[in-house]
């Protein structure tokens, strides 16, 4: 008998231990309800997503049979290709354009790589321009020309003045500098190299010389043709801080920035490749207007928009603000925040139509 009271007494009172877990569920429900309203949202937006993502795909789908049948009408129409072509009459700029190379040591192979490839399309870019200018690479060194060389094997052809037929083109390659102990690389045309430093070469020149960096407080209004700009060869993918700015303040040179946020918000820096750069620069002296400029060259991946479109959104926003009661219901504001999304689309589509 004892031994069975004893036994009876060392059982656990489940009665009250089931008390006191009852007693702390209202907690744990209210917790459970606020993460799993906290992981619907999260589910939300990644769904949000994931439709975005599809509808952009559409759309470059779509776009793209659009391309290909316009361009099979124009042909079936005998109507010339929209591709852009050297135009036939080209007008030379005085501009100068530097691209400075001097960031050798502070770049991996890879990147080295890309400095050379937006460099080259720098020239692609100058040689179809309406107003080509004056393409300069200093601090061109060995390995920059063993990679150049590699990608493309006659870039020594770069340097020949724009119209020069075959024949010309031989006999000015036979008149460059070829002396080994020569710091100027090629040069004669559409495109000069030196070995040297910028702040070498133009050294009777250091009052023209502006240094192009996106840490400027100086924006760019319009291109002086009695300037050398200078664009910093530089693929960092955002390592170094203010480099091309310092390195300008070191030597007592100018510096400017793109005017890009007067008339554009961007999410991300507004720092861009040097092809970008150099596009921009190259189609402002064709149609001397930033702000058409921007739409047509700033790549999509850096998420911007023109403060006009941002202005047309944000009125969109006080206007759903206004009309909104405080209902704190999820899929009101959901309702309210895709109505939005699809009326600013809406609004932003017909401007850029328009403008078009």
């Amino acid at each position: 008998m004892d031994l069975a009271n004893e036994h009876e007494s060392n059982q656990p009172d489940t009665a009250s231990e089931t008390g006191s877990v009852n007693e702390t569920q209202p907690g744990s429900q209210s917790d459970d309800t606020a993460k799993s309203k906290s992981e619907l949202r999260k589910q939300k937006k990644i769904e949000k997503q994931l439709l975005r993502k599809q509808f952009q795909k559409l759309n470059r789908k779509e776009e793209k049979r659009r391309r290909k049948e316009s361009k099979r009408k124009r042909i079936e129409e005998g109507l010339p290709s929209l591709q852009k072509r050297k135009p036939d009459v080209q007008v030379k700029s005085d501009v100068r354009i530097v691209i400075d190379l001097n960031f050798e040591d502070k770049m991996s192979e890879k990147e080295l790589n890309s400095t050379c490839m937006q460099f080259a399309r720098c020239y692609s870019v100058n040689k179809l321009a309406l107003h080509p200018v004056s393409l300069i690479a200093t601090s061109f060194t060995k390995k920059f020309e063993e990679i150049l060389s590699r990608m493309h094997p006659h870039y020594e052809k770069w340097c020949q003045p724009l119209g020069t037929s075959q024949t010309e083109t031989q006999s000015l390659e036979s008149d460059l500098i070829t002396a080994n102990n020569s710091k100027r690389k090629r040069s004669g045309g559409n495109v000069e190299f030196f070995e040297q430093h910028f702040s070498e070469v133009y050294a009777n020149e250091k009052n023209n010389l502006v240094y192009l960096t996106a840490d400027s407080k100086n924006v760019l209004q319009n291109l002086d043709e009695s300037k050398i700009y200078i664009i910093g060869g530089l693929v960092d993918r955002n390592r170094y801080k203010n480099l091309c700015r310092d390195e300008a303040e070191k030597l007592s040179i100018q510096t400017a920035s793109l005017p890009i946020l007067e008339y554009v918000e961007m999410k991300s820096r507004t720092v861009l490749t040097i092809n970008h750069v150099f596009e921009i620069m190259s189609l402002y002296l064709e149609i001397e207007n930033w702000e058409e400029v921007l739409m047509r060259i700033l790549p999509k991946r850096k998420e911007w928009r023109m403060k006009q479109q941002s202005e047309i959104v944000h009125a969109l926003d006080e206007q759903h603000s206004e009309g909104d009661d405080d209902d704190d219901d999820d899929d009101g504001e959901q309702e309210v925040e895709d109505d939005r999304t699809e009326k600013s689309q809406e609004i932003i589509s017909k401007k850029m139509k328009h403008d078009n």
